[in-house]
């Protein structure tokens, strides 16, 4: 890949500072995304990916974290944010009886905000899963390209989604969330 298609990618990760107008946040994953792509890249050249197949990884792989841009990086993932769940939210939700924040909302307001909520969640999740399964596709059809083992578009979204969903059914809930840490 070109040196100015790997630029205009990796300008992806730099988002609008919406506090200062005409500034922008340096995108904090940048890093991590080229290490990431070298590797990759190392992995795929050992088992003989052609010039090609390189290609579409190398740019797969440097947007694959893309989801994360704008995000703080001292509050991704903050401490202050679990103590606060743990201290605060945690004991008010279980002094109610709720158990999940659509049915704290429920009972705050009312059953339209309850389903207003659920039904957000849910389109969030449907459009973070689609673009999991496709760009894993991706990935997988790459790397075993011109192999004996060579896997198709179509059948690496069925083998994600299925393996996907053998473990949430076989793991439970406790084996996705163990594996989400």
């Amino acid at each position: 890949m070109d040196q100015t298609t790997r630029d205009a990618l990796l300008a992806m990760y730099d988002v609008p500072d919406p506090a200062h107008p005409g500034r922008v946040i340096p995108g904090y994953d940048k890093e991590h995304a080229e290490r990431t792509t070298r590797i990759v890249l190392r992995v795929a050249e050992a088992v003989g990916l052609d010039g090609r197949r390189l290609a579409d990884l190398e740019i797969t792989t440097l947007l694959h974290d893309l989801g994360r841009t704008g995000m703080d990086p001292e509050l991704f993932g903050a401490v202050f944010g679990l103590l606060m769940l743990c201290y605060f939210f945690l004991p008010f939700y279980r002094r109610m009886g709720v158990y999940t924040l659509s049915e704290y909302l429920g009972r705050r307001f009312d059953e339209r905000s309850r389903l207003l909520y659920s039904i957000t969640n849910m389109a969030f999740l449907l459009i973070q899963m689609v673009g999991t399964l496709i760009l894993g596709a991706l990935t997988l059809e790459t790397l075993t390209a011109g192999s004996d083992f060579a896997i198709s578009y179509e059948q690496s979204v069925w083998l994600l989604a299925s393996v996907a969903a053998a473990y949430t059914i076989v793991g439970g809930l406790k084996a996705v969330i163990y594996t989400d840490f």
